[in-house]
Parts: structure tokens; C-alpha cells; sequence
């Protein structure tokens, strides 16, 4: 157990030193770094992956992983500015997208995500496609059994305005709003590990990534606020984000996984015409600093090496300027 911990430790101090979604682009244990050997009393477990933390390695040229996603949230207020929840006007929001990762050789795949949003509000709802997002993932590490080598996937992505993001109609209450309008082009970093504690097993993975918004034309009301006669440019703040998740193998079909993520965005700028709100006060689309922390525990089941379930949930713990809310998600992985 000592050297396990010390292992561990710096697993994580080189990490950091060297320097969602999830989408399992791995899904099946590696055979070639067996628990046990054949010929004992063990089992070559099966992972689906995490809620959100991404894979840490590419899938294989010829090979594809489908990763169907359904996500029910409740937002339930916001986090002020001074770190405390403040309730809010419910909304819920049914979100299904499918996670499409495909291998181009054996060092790069694409990832494609893609889906709807279904918003609830005060008796108002409305069904609009959401923002695309495509990716490119690089190996740059593969994880070596009995060294502190681990697997390194470098992503670089782009994410397209598809979603609707402007021209709400304001007797909707704002579920129309399924975009923000920018492009927005990004990288990250994702680093993985396999523990072995014999006969189970213990995977790690952290990611660390920062996406850089465009800036957005908007009029009338939209995803930043506004309302009418709003005319004018808005500057999205920078995107940070890190996660650190874990999954620990029960039996070879059940896994228990928990994400930590932490994001944190930059203030937001406009220059233009703000427009008047509803209320007849003049709109303000500028927007403060947000950071939010929040927890997505989950429970793994696999039917076999190709077929998996994962479900849990997702939910904010606290943070500033930023939304609180808890959500169901559940998605099936299938890895051919």
C-alpha cells in the first residue's frame, strides 16, 4: 500500500509538472496489461468511462465509439458573487446528444458532439439544436505498466455556433436560448493512469483545458442578456477548466467513478447599442468573472467488452456568478 501511494503521488506531482464531456474513447481494459495473470483467479475489467473527464487515449484507426448522452437539469438559482446560492426561477432543461468518436490512425481520431436542448420555464418551452463541437485527439504518451509513464491525449477543438443564440422571442422566457454564438476554439490536455490493486484496479485521470470565444455580433435579446433594439458586439471571456476523476473496479462488469471539476471564466465585455429590457430598464450585456466547482459521481455497468451503461449525477457544489443546478445523466457507450 505504501508504494501504491507514493506511486500515486508522483503520478500526480508529474502531471502537474508536466504541464464535457467524457466520451470513453478506450472502453475496454487494455489486455496486454492484465490484473493478474491469465492463468490466476481474475478478471480483465471493462470501463465505459467517467461522466466528464475525456479519455486519455485515441481510438484505434478502423474503430469507432458511440456514446449517446441524456441529460436532465434543474437550475435551481445561482452562485453570487459572494459564494452563496441565491434561489432563483426553476428551469429544466432535456438535453440528448450523441459523443461520436472515430480512430484516423493509430495516434489521432476525431470526436464529434452534437445535440438538442428542450428548455422549460414558467409553463414556456421550446426545442432548439445546440452548439456543435469537433475535436482532434493526438497521443502523445501511452501508459506503461510498472513506470510512471502515462497515457497523454492532446486535444484541439473547435465548437461552432449551430445553437440558437439571439432574436428571442421575449414572451418565451428565455428557453429559446440553446447557443452562444461564438466560435470558439480550444486545447486540452489529458492525462490517464492505471493503478493495480490487486485484484482491482484504480484509474486516474486529469484533465486541464482553455477555450478562447470569439467575439459575437448580437441584436434584439439573446444568450447574453439584451432586449429591444439591442445592436452591438460582445466579447466573451476565456475558458478555463481542470478535472480530476477516478474510477475503481468492483466485479468486472460494475465500476464506481466520481469527477471533481473546477472552471472558471473570465469577465465578459460589450460595446454597442444595449437596448431596453422588458421591464423598460436599459440592458446590460456586460458580465462578471464566474468560477463554479461541482461534483458527478457515477456507477459503471457493462454488459461486455463492447457494451456499456453509465448514470449519475451532476451537480454544482458552490462557486461565484455562476449557475447552480443538478442534473441526471445517463448514457450508453458502444465501442466497435
Amino acid at each position: 500500500m505504501l508504494n501504491f501511494l507514493a506511486s500515486l503521488l508522483l503520478f500526480l506531482s508529474l502531471t502537474v509538472s508536466g504541464f464535457s464531456r467524457s466520451s470513453e474513447n478506450e472502453p475496454i481494459y487494455d489486455e496486454s496489461h492484465p490484473s493478474k495473470k491469465k492463468d490466476e483467479d481474475s478478471f480483465l475489467p471493462w470501463f465505459t468511462g467517467p461522466l466528464i473527464a475525456p479519455a486519455g487515449r485515441v481510438v484505434p484507426v478502423g474503430h469507432t465509439n458511440w456514446e449517446p448522452y441524456l441529460y436532465v437539469t434543474d437550475n435551481i438559482g445561482v452562485h453570487s458573487h459572494q459564494w452563496k446560492h441565491v434561489a432563483k426561477e426553476k428551469s429544466v432543461t432535456v438535453n440528448p446528444l450523441i459523443d461520436l468518436t472515430h480512430g484516423l490512425t493509430e495516434w489521432m481520431d476525431i470526436q464529434i458532439i452534437s445535440g438538442f436542448l428542450w428548455n422549460f420555464k414558467n409553463k414556456k418551452n421550446d426545442f432548439r439544436y445546440d452548439d456543435t463541437t469537433i475535436y482532434l485527439g493526438f497521443q502523445a504518451l501511452k501508459d506503461k505498466k510498472g513506470t510512471m509513464i502515462p497515457d497523454l491525449r492532446i486535444t484541439v477543438q473547435e465548437s461552432f455556433p449551430s445553437g440558437h443564440y439571439q432574436y428571442f422571442d421575449p414572451k418565451k422566457n428565455g428557453t429559446d436560448n440553446t447557443g452562444n454564438g461564438s466560435f470558439e476554439t480550444g486545447f486540452s490536455f489529458t492525462f490517464q493512469k492505471l493503478f493495480y490493486l490487486h485484484p482491482r484496479l484504480l484509474r486516474l485521470r486529469w484533465n486541464i483545458g482553455y477555450m478562447f470565444p470569439s467575439k459575437v455580433h448580437v441584436h434584439s435579446f439573446n444568450a447574453y442578456g439584451g432586449g429591444f433594439g439591442t445592436d452591438g458586439i460582445v466579447k466573451p471571456g476565456g475558458k478555463f477548466a481542470t478535472i480530476l476523476s477516478g474510477e475503481y473496479t468492483l466485479t468486472q462488469s460494475f465500476t464506481l467513478a466520481l469527477d471533481v471539476q473546477y472552471i472558471c471564466d473570465s469577465k465578459r465585455t460589450f460595446k454597442g447599442i444595449p437596448g431596453i429590457k422588458r421591464d423598460g430598464t436599459i440592458a446590460d450585456l456586460n458580465g462578471p468573472a464566474k468560477t463554479q466547482l461541482s461534483l458527478a459521481p457515477a456507477i459503471e455497468y457493462n454488459f461486455n467488452k463492447s457494451v456499456g451503461l453509465v448514470a449519475g449525477v451532476w451537480f454544482s457544489v458552490t462557486g461565484s456568478n455562476s449557475k447552480d443546478f443538478i442534473s441526471g445523466v445517463f448514457a450508453l457507450n458502444i465501442y466497435k
